[in-house]
């Protein structure tokens, strides 16, 4: 059984104005988002980990910054 996906579409001028690399932005808004749910017990340490695409170790550092 397929679970569901979502896309989340973040306009152009947004994009452009995230002050990072355009290699990084993908990347680190995955873990603002896994950090934000988590933080909120929206997701659970491993689904946010899953989410950022991080290990449990890189998550767990993540965290502590």
């Amino acid at each position: 059984m397929d679970m569901p996906r979502i896309t989340i579409d973040i306009s152009g001028d947004v994009v452009a104005a995230v002050r990072l690399p355009p290699q990084e932005i993908e990347q680190e808004l995955r873990k603002e988002l896994a950090l934000a749910l988590y933080r909120r017990g929206a997701l659970s340490l491993g689904k946010a980990r899953v989410l950022a695409q991080l290990t449990y170790w890189e998550f767990d550092e993540l965290l502590g910054q």
